[in-house]
This record gives structure tokens, C-alpha cells and sequence, in this order.
């Protein structure tokens, strides 16, 4: 992990500052793939039971929590990251999912009408993971929309990881704001036409394995580490996409 470091108001494990900091997917072979939330501020995440969402999310949060951000969950399914991820707000039932996004754009709303008052260096910033999101009610997915357009301003970012795409996250002003997306193990033609431009990409890949896009690129490969640390692709030392 690369950052840069200011006192936590909250005590314990200094925070990170947003604009110097990057977290590692990756950290074998010849480098490292990184996320840099300060340009690419939410990441997607799709993938059948089994092809390593959890192992992804689970290294996230670890290397997030370590630079002293807020993590929180909307769970979807029962799954291993839930039951030792530590995070700050967990939600399991489908009202208290409902309630936390609503909660996290109240937040957003709140640091942005703050923000001449209280300057970002004093806050932390969110990972929010969202399981599922398509299994939100309407009003909350409008939430889950402005968070998407407008938390990474007031740092409040997203984790979205999905079985099923759905549409509405791959569309218009929304698909433009999510970077990396991320396709593990094998997709059907419908959602590797949706997540890549193509029907094949995403529908080759195995357990373990899938590829990657940020903006105006094209999909890169990539695998679950077996050893436990991350992602891995062949790459150069500190690459991004």
C-alpha cells in the first residue's frame, strides 16, 4: 500500500489521504495491480458463487481498514467476508440494507454541505461494499446512484459486487463512474457483452480467473492469487489499469 498519512480525529491507525494513496490487487510475479480511488473512485465486481469475489473483497477491506478508512457492508448472501470482516456497519436483512444506503447518502449529503467548514483531511474515507445491489428498492437505489455520481467529492467509495449484472449499473452516467469493473470466473454472453463489449471475454474465463477494464481500455486478464494476497496478472511493478 502507497499513501500518504494524516492524524485519524478518531484515533488509532492514521488515515490515508485520498490523493496519495493506492491499494494493491496484486503482489506476485513481476508486480502489482493497484487501485488508486482518487481516480477511479467505485469498483464493480462480478462473478458466479465460487469464481473469487470474496477472496477480492475480503483483501480490500483488509488493505483499507490498514489506512484507517470506515468500512462498511450491505450483505447479500451469507458468505465468509461477512462473517470476519470487521467492518464498522454490517446490514444483513433487506431493510437494514435499505437503511444503510440511505444512512451512507445521508452522510455524503452531510459532508458535502460541510465541506467549507470541514475540510476532507478530516474525515475518514468510506469503502462502502454493496452485495446485490439490484435487490434494492427503488428509493435506495436512487441513493445508490448519487453515491455512485457524487460520494467520491466527499470520500465515500464503492465496492459493488454482483452475481447477476444488472443494467442499470452498466449504463449511461452510472457505467461512467465505475472503474475498474471486474469479471471473475465464467459469465454468461448477455453479462460479458454488458461488463466487456463483447459476448466472449468474460464467458472464457475459469474459477479464479477473469479479466479487467477501466476507462477507455480494453479487458485485461487476471487471477486469483492461490497463496492469498490479492490479484494477479502479469504486470510490471505498481501497474493500474
Amino acid at each position: 500500500m502507497n499513501l500518504d498519512r494524516t492524524p485519524n480525529p478518531r484515533g488509532g491507525v492514521p488515515r490515508a489521504s485520498c490523493d496519495n494513496v493506492s491499494f494493491p490487487f496484486a503482489n506476485v510475479g513481476r508486480g502489482e495491480l493497484m487501485w488508486v480511488p482518487k481516480r477511479d473512485p467505485h469498483l464493480l465486481v462480478a462473478g458466479s458463487d465460487g469464481s473469487g469475489k470474496t477472496f477480492l473483497v475480503r483483501h480490500l477491506l483488509d488493505e483499507v481498514r490498514t489506512a484507517g478508512w470506515e468500512t462498511w457492508m450491505a450483505a447479500g448472501t451469507a458468505n465468509a467476508v461477512r462473517d470476519d470482516a470487521g467492518v464498522d456497519r454490517l446490514a444483513e436483512s433487506e431493510n437494514d440494507r435499505q437503511a444503510l444506503v440511505d444512512d451512507a447518502h445521508t452522510v455524503m449529503v452531510d459532508r458535502y454541505r460541510r465541506r467549507t467548514e470541514t475540510p476532507l483531511e478530516s474525515v475518514r474515507p468510506i469503502l462502502f461494499v454493496i452485495e446485490e445491489p439490484s435487490r434494492l428498492h427503488e428509493e435506495a437505489f436512487e441513493n445508490l446512484t448519487a453515491l455512485a455520481m457524487y460520494g467520491r467529492s466527499v470520500e465515500v467509495h464503492l465496492l459493488i459486487t454482483m452475481t447477476d449484472l444488472d443494467g442499470r449499473l452498466l449504463a449511461g452516467h452510472f457505467r461512467d463512474v465505475l472503474s475498474p469493473c471486474i469479471g471473475l470466473g465464467q459469465l454468461s454472453q448477455a453479462a460479458s457483452r454488458m461488463l466487456f463489449g463483447d459476448p466472449f471475454t468474460g464467458s472464457m474465463a475459469g474459477p479464479g480467473t477473469g479479466h479487467i477494464i477501466g476507462h477507455h481500455g480494453r479487458p485485461r486478464p487476471i487471477g486469483i492469487e492461490a497463496r492469498g494476497s490479492g490479484m494477479a496478472e502479469d504486470a510490471q511493478e505498481g501497474t493500474s489499469w
